[in-house]
């Protein structure tokens, strides 16, 4: 493993009480831990697009999972593994009497693609727990201190945080982005997206708690209002457009259009992404397909 600090690539062996004989920095990474110290910076620096770009300790835990996990067999190679397995079943059937060896060529094939396919199906899940990342996680800061661009909410964050100007209801924003989780909200706040675009940034269950009531009450009163989701593939993001469109306290009694820009299970499928495991059956409705139904019980 590389030293984060000097660069010196060091054995296993060569450590002196878990640090770096050259510089002495303490070694975060442990052999089977999945990843090296340097792999882990490297993670904390995609997701922060090299210091440019605040970011989530969620960010941070699937891009440690997308380094843990190994790459599926392309399709392309298990189809030609299966091609070759079929095309060898009648040389060894007139064959395999001469050359026994004739049938492992059959047979290999068939148990490469099969471990193939089964990997295939679960290389989407996350490898790591979040506690697992958590140790590791704790253990880097212990080291080398908090990511300078990690967002840190405020717990018991107050209802009203400051006054609000008594003006600012004759105020409005000509577009709003609603997201199904708060931490969506922080992301996008914390890296000025309201600023950049000059529109309201909320979280369906009432984030941020100061201004929200406020800003909602704003946008709801402009006609030219124009309304985006943006939301996880999970059952609860999927009916988000749905929900702010039929919902009175949202925009119901508004002739808005809402236009869903979150994830939906036919896009993530076709990400190599790494995905949590269904805890729930979901039932087709308005909002969800059959289809995407099935995608999401999975």
């Amino acid at each position: 493993m590389k030293c984060v600090r000097c660069g010196q690539d060091i054995k296993y062996r060569d450590r002196k009480d878990g640090r770096c004989p050259r510089c002495d920095n303490l070694f975060v990474c442990e052999p089977g831990t999945g990843i090296s110290d340097l792999g882990f910076k490297n993670a904390i620096d995609a997701v922060s697009s090299r210091g440019q770009i605040r970011f989530t300790l969620d960010n941070l835990y699937y891009e440690y999972c997308r380094r843990n996990r190994s790459r599926p067999l392309p399709t392309g190679c298990i189809l030609g593994l299966l091609v070759f397995s079929v095309l060898m079943v009648p040389v060894a059937i007139t064959q395999g009497h001469r050359f026994a060896g004739l049938w492992v060529a059959v047979v290999v094939p068939w148990l490469v693609s099969l471990i193939a396919v089964i990997h295939k199906s679960r290389s989407h899940l996350a490898g790591r727990t979040r506690e697992q990342f958590r140790d590791i996680y704790d253990r880097w800061v212990t080291v080398h201190g908090e990511p300078e661009l990690l967002i840190r909410r405020r717990d018991n964050l107050p209802a009203s945080p400051s006054p609000l100007p008594e003006d600012v209801a004759d105020y409005s924003f000509d577009r709003v982005v609603v997201c199904d989780r708060a931490d969506t909200v922080d992301l996008l706040l914390a890296n000025n997206f309201h600023f950049e675009n000059n529109c309201a940034v909320l979280g369906v269950e009432g984030y941020p708690p100061g201004p929200f009531a406020t800003v909602r009450a704003m946008l709801r009163r402009n006609p030219r209002l124009e309304v985006y989701v943006l939301h996880d593939a999970t059952p609860a993001g999927c009916r988000l457009a749905r929900q702010v469109a039929t919902d009175p306290e949202w925009f119901a009694a508004m002739q808005v259009r809402v236009v869903d820009v979150g994830l939906r299970p036919g896009q993530a499928e076709r990400l190599f992404a790494v995905l949590q495991r269904a805890e729930e059956t979901v039932q087709p409705d308005e909002a969800i397909s059959e289809r995407e139904a099935r995608w999401l019980s999975n």
